[in-house]
This record gives C-alpha cells, structure tokens and sequence, in this order.
C-alpha cells in the first residue's frame, strides 16, 4: 500500500480538526468549572473563621497522631487493651 499525496493531506487535516477540538474543549471545560466555583463555590470566610478551622483541624490532626502512636505501641509492646468492666 503507497500513501499518496491525498491520502496524506486527508489524515493531516483531520488530525489539526482534531487536536484542535480536544483543546478547545478543553478550554471550554475548564472555563466552565471555574464558572460553576465561581457562582456555587464556598462564599469568602471571614479570617476568624478561617483561623478557628485551621485550629480545629490542627487538634484533630494532633489527637489521630496520639491515637495512632499508642496504639502502635500498645502492638509493639504486645500488650492487651483492657477490658471494659460490666459494672457489677
């Protein structure tokens, strides 16, 4: 099979058509989500707000640390968690 001069001006402009449509979708999409943020998105947060999340987050983060830490010692050691009284 020869590839003749048609064949291959056929297959060149197709393959700009398509590389160009898959950017301008591209665009197209990203300009869409960045409406979609923009209009529905999260309003702006007051700095108090903003550093209250920040703190809270940071504790919550502290508090897994701690959990994750003793019960990684708890298994290295093989010591056993105690039991739950019943009450009696």
């Amino acid at each position: 099979m020869t590839f003749d001069a048609d064949i291959i001006e056929k297959g060149l402009s197709l393959t700009v058509i398509g590389v160009s449509t898959a950017f301008a979708l591209l665009l197209v999409l990203s300009f869409g989500v960045w409406t979609v943020g923009k209009f529905f998105g999260p309003k702006e947060v007051a700095e108090d707000a903003a550093d209250s999340s920040s703190e809270e987050r940071r504790d919550k983060a502290l508090a897994a640390a701690i959990a994750v830490s003793a019960l990684r010692e708890i298994r290295d050691n093989s010591a056993t968690l105690p039991t739950p009284s019943s009450g009696e």
